[in-house]
């Protein structure tokens, strides 16, 4: 109406981004997933997902300042997060809201008919999405829950993280989950060059392979000590306990334990050792490995004070 006040004048997309630093992006991912996008040059934006069949989960990471606010608008979303060293999943079904923190590190899992909003806001300059060791390695453990039952299964209740950790508690948190991207890089690399040398079938080249098996699985397995010890000693300043079932550093380090089992099978299978030996004494070590280090670590940690 005219003398109001309240009248309107189109802003085009080139003006928004030269005058205002508003810019939209849209994409098609690999998988067929659509993400249409609002962004400002100061790091904060909006974002629609569209998600498809076979979205599934997202990539780890986390923010200095921004927070991520998931808005689900239809389907149900599975939200994990690394709270205190342990795998925190919520299921948010449509019309539920989660914000995340500053530094620390989550992940979505889209059902096959979500569609979620995302808004992006805080104090960043820029962008402000980081992925490092500890997210490479939160991704291989929510990775290992691919159906809707075991999500659901794993999902627990919410807890708040304690606003302060100390700086020997982050000391130990960021070794712990950079271990087993760690010692899933060595295992690749060696089966790579398990390859290798196997590409002629030398006596001196079948000796080779298995001093490299026997070396890589001795290397693993030291991994997983190690890790042992940084939980033993993180352990005592937890406030909270968690059952193995469902603590995401006790899956980390059987995936690294069974990573040096599967090496050692492999130099056994080299030197000859039956197909059907080999299955069940690799089993075997892997699951009394498993054992005996979880044990270790529940009933050796020291007491918090």
């Amino acid at each position: 109406m005219a003398g109001t006040g309240w009248g309107m004048r189109e802003i085009s997309a080139a003006q928004a981004s030269r005058d205002f630093g508003i810019t939209t992006k849209h994409h098609e991912m690999d998988n067929g997933e659509r993400r249409f996008r609002l962004l400002k040059n100061d790091g904060t934006a909006y974002i629609r997902t569209e998600a498809i069949a076979s979205s599934g989960w997202q990539n780890s990471h986390f923010h200095k300042a921004v927070r991520e606010t998931y808005i689900v608008q239809t389907g149900w979303v599975a939200f994990a997060e690394l709270i205190s060293s342990e795998l925190v999943i919520r299921v948010l079904e449509p019309g539920d809201v989660v914000t995340t923190q500053p530094m620390v590190v989550h992940n979505v899992y889209l059902s096959g008919d979500a569609v979620i909003h995302t808004v992006k806001h805080g104090l960043a300059q820029g962008e402000d999405r980081h992925t490092d060791d500890v997210t490479a390695g939160f991704d291989l453990v929510v990775r290992t829950l691919t159906t809707v039952e075991a999500i659901r299964a794993a999902a627990i209740q919410i807890r708040k993280a304690p606003a302060e950790y100390s700086e020997a508690y982050r000391h130990f948190d960021n070794l712990i989950w950079q271990i087993p991207a760690w010692s899933t890089a060595v295992f690749a690399l060696a089966v790579q060059s398990l390859f290798g040398v196997l590409d002629t079938s030398s006596h001196r080249d079948i000796n080779a392979a298995t001093i490299l098996s026997v070396f890589t699985a001795l290397a693993l397995w030291s991994f997983a000590f190690v890790m042992s010890r940084f939980r033993m000693h993180q352990r005592a300043l937890k406030t909270h306990r968690t059952s193995p079932l469902f603590s995401a550093s006790t899956l980390t380090q059987a995936l690294v334990l069974s990573e040096a089992a599967i090496m050692g099978g492999a130099a056994l299978q080299l030197q000859g050792v039956s197909v059907s030996c080999t299955i069940a004494l690799a089993g075997a070590a892997a699951a009394l490995s498993v054992v005996i280090f979880e044990l270790a670590v529940r009933r050796l940690a020291p007491r918090k004070r």
